[in-house]
């Protein structure tokens, strides 16, 4: 079993780098030595816990936790800082957990809860390393519930080490590469990275996340010759749309998963870097993260079908359930997972009902529609994305994935508005592409049926994201209602009008007053990213988000822009 070699594998790499992130360089070696400093803390504890919550951003820190919990027998818990008390709260009152922090977040943690302070560990002593059995829980990650309570999905060591088995060989991952962590440690793809990495001798890059910049990680790709990495469609698209040729020509690999794909997006990023290979990958975090696969071959890209998600991974069965004709004739059902990646359920049994943990062969039921088509799976969106429409029974799904195969279009929503009567689609356009909205209606009209053809067209020029980097679909519902406009404020240069439409855009508000603070407008971190792209494209900055974030007020922006726009120029700076 990979994870219980893990440690030995490491050994044989002690004078390898292992891990990058803000505070240093890191060898297996001083990674070895952490892990044995906080084992060591673990293995004296009068009561050993069920559960760890590890509760620290990407880094050496929290890998050095993560692996000296698995070692030392017990299930860990990924819980990322950026998400608050509030979380954890919920999460210690479903799990009893030790919190295993640092000291700079440990005033997050809420009062009486046991908390090992990192940074204060044992002095490395003889700890017993533990053999961790298929069956065993290996960690939980809590996913949003829809009562508001938060899901933990217990994931078993068979399920990862199946995983890591096929990742790792179907990547090719060896000593050589340089994988980059995009993502945050809560998630299931972060853990599959870690461990594949670690487990090949490979060197781990871990960015910091808050507030997430593409600028910053397009030049860590570029620094520290980037070979692999794996994120959402949206995360790649902001990556991508940074747009300098030499920053990519380190990459062999990019993973996407957890959403649609958007083929213009992997076609701009082939033509900064043609050696590139794009895997599109499926699978829910109940099922260990990955359950079957696509490598995006030029033929796919041409054919403008829908990209499929594949076929499955080894010991994996993929299957149909309720199936049904659609317009087309096509064979829809429910797709249900079996086999070895399939978890141990939620910790609150209660919520099980999508699993079947009884049978000799456990399975999954996902809530996600699709069909076969020439051996490979094709996925339709969510079950619960079925809306009636027009008296018709409507996929939003399929009418997005009509949009993605737009040649301009590189990201699309569609939803029903709050009344249930008005049918709403959002996309963007491919940088510096110029397309009518009426151009969009007419295509939209000769692929679509008439029942399916949304009542309102909104271009955006960037979508909302949400925490897990996918389509923050409560933002741009939220967008439709929000009221009448204040009284916009006039402008008087041109920098001033293109601030004040660009926020406009990104949050709907309008600025009244100079004076007033860019988060007092409801910009989130990931807008002020977004606001910051368009002002590094239009005035051929550089800026980076703490440039905006030290920023009192709107004024005070404006002015930086304009002191920026003279000094970077003179200094000829690179062209974003």
């Amino acid at each position: 079993m990979i994870l219980n070699e893990l440690l030995t594998r490491m050994n044989c790499y002690e004078n390898k780098l292992a891990v990058i992130d803000e505070q240093g360089h890191y060898t297996y070696k001083s990674l070895n030595d952490r892990i044995n400093n906080i084992a060591s803390s673990i293995h004296v504890l009068e009561h050993k816990p069920k559960y760890i919550a590890v509760f620290l951003p990407g880094s050496f820190q929290f890998l050095a936790g993560a692996l000296a919990t698995v070692f030392s027998g017990i299930s860990y818990i990924p819980v990322d800082p950026n998400i608050g008390a509030s979380r954890l709260k919920q999460i210690h009152e479903q799990t009893n957990c030790l919190v295993l922090t640092s000291s700079k977040f440990r005033h997050v943690v809420p009062e009486g809860i046991e908390c090992i302070d990192i940074e204060k560990t044992e002095t490395p002593q003889e700890w017993p390393v533990s053999s961790r059995q298929g069956q065993e829980c290996l960690y939980t990650i809590f996913t949003s519930g829809t009562t508001g309570k938060p899901k933990g999905a217990q994931v078993h060591v068979s399920g990862v080490d199946n995983l890591l088995d096929w990742y790792t060989k179907e990547l090719n991952i060896t000593q050589d590469d340089v994988v980059l962590i995009p993502s945050s440690i809560g998630f299931d793809l972060t853990q599959k990275n870690m461990f594949s990495a670690l487990s090949t001798g490979a060197l781990l890059v871990f960015p910091e996340l808050s507030p997430f910049d593409p600028v910053y990680i397009r030049n860590l790709i570029a620094e520290h010759r980037v070979t692999k990495f794996n994120c959402t469609p949206s995360t790649l698209s902001l990556i991508s749309d940074t747009n300098v040729k030499e920053y990519f020509s380190s990459l062999d690999t990019v993973v996407l998963g957890g959403e649609q794909i958007a083929v213009t997006v992997i076609e701009h990023l082939h033509e900064l870097n043609p050696n590139i290979r794009f895997m599109n990958s499926y699978g829910p975090t109940e099922c260990s993260d990955v359950v079957c696969f696509h490598w995006i071959t030029a033929e796919s890209i041409r054919s403008q079908q829908d990209i499929p998600i594949g076929k499955n991974i080894p010991n994996t069965r993929l299957e149909l359930e309720n199936v049904f004709e659609d317009d087309t004739g096509r064979e829809l059902g429910e797709i249900v997972i079996k086999g070895e990646p399939v978890g141990l359920g939620y910790l609150d049994q209660s919520r099980n009902s999508n699993f079947d943990l009884a049978s000799s062969e456990r399975s999954y039921r996902t809530g996600d529609l699709g069909y076969f088509e020439h051996g490979q799976l094709i996925y339709k969106g969510r079950m619960d994305r079925q809306v009636k429409f027009n008296g018709c029974l409507v996929n939003l799904a399929e009418i997005e994935y009509c949009l993605l195969s737009h040649e301009a279009i590189i990201n699309a929503f569609v939803s029903l508005d709050e009344s249930g009567k008005t049918l709403v689609a959002w996309y963007q356009l491919k940088e510096d592409m110029i397309v009518p909205q009426h151009q969009v209606t007419e295509y939209l009209e000769k692929e679509l049926p008439t029942y399916m053809q949304p009542n309102k067209l909104l271009c955006k020029d960037s979508f909302p994201l949400n925490q897990n980097n996918k389509v923050d679909a409560t933002k741009l519902l939220g967008e439709l209602h929000s009221g009448l406009p204040a009284k916009p404020l006039e402008t008087t240069s041109a920098t001033e009008q293109f601030i004040f439409s660009t926020i406009n855009e990104l949050t709907k508000e309008q600025v009244t007053s100079k004076t007033q603070s860019l988060f007092d407008l409801g910009m989130s971190s990931l807008q002020m990213v977004q606001l910051l792209n368009r002002i590094n494209r239009k005035y051929d900055l550089a800026l980076t988000p703490r440039d905006l974030f030290g920023l009192q007020n709107v004024g005070d922006a404006i002015s930086f822009i304009d002191s920026k726009k003279v000094e970077d120029l003179d200094l000829n700076t690179l062209i974003i």
